[in-house]
């Protein structure tokens, strides 16, 4: 399944309440590592109106861009560092959080449990108490972590994990993971 396909998967899910439970309407919404991805614009279409989006690459934000001014959807794009997101938004700014296989993506570099670490460092400083992020995994129930990495976040007092859910009831492939900061 291409990102796009995938993408409309996800608003399906949407539709259905998979992530509207956890991601209000109202919600100042970070859609991290949004690589190629539309999430942001057809979370935007499906009725969110607070979105940013960031990505690593320039060339990604580029097209996201250029796509999303030709949608006449309104997304506050940014090129980051997903283990550095306090150089670009102040603490405890966003109520949501979207990750839609970016730590799955992480995991497969050499540094994978530094850049992880660091990842959610940086997101517990930007997300609100209170607030939520969202893991998009495909795969097995936690994506490619190792079970001791997973543990790891599991145990960090800083949050709390909510709720693991399959998002595709027929296949081994896409499930949620939740996680509410304290």
């Amino acid at each position: 399944m291409c990102s796009c396909e995938r993408d409309q998967y996800l608003v399906l899910q949407v539709r259905a309440g998979s992530l509207e439970e956890h991601v209000g309407k109202q919600d100042d919404v970070l859609v991290i590592g949004c690589g190629n991805s539309m999430l942001g614009e057809f979370m935007c279409m499906n009725g969110w109106g607070k979105i940013s989006s960031v990505d690593f690459s320039d060339a990604c934000i580029a097209q996201a861009k250029r796509r999303s001014v030709q949608a006449g959807i309104d997304i506050e794009f940014k090129v980051a560092d997903a283990r550095r997101l306090h150089e670009h938004f102040p603490s405890n700014r966003f109520d949501s959080m979207v990750d839609k296989g970016l730590l799955d993506a992480m995991y497969s570099s050499s540094e994978a449990e530094e850049t992880v670490r660091d990842t959610k460092d940086s997101v517990l400083r930007v997300l609100r108490p209170g607030g939520r992020y969202l893991a998009i995994f495909n795969g097995g129930a936690m994506g490619l972590f190792p079970p001791t990495l997973a543990h790891e976040m599991m145990q960090d007092t800083r949050w709390k994990h909510t709720e693991l859910r399959r998002l595709d009831p027929v296949s081994d492939g896409v499930f949620i993971s939740v996680w509410e900061k304290l």
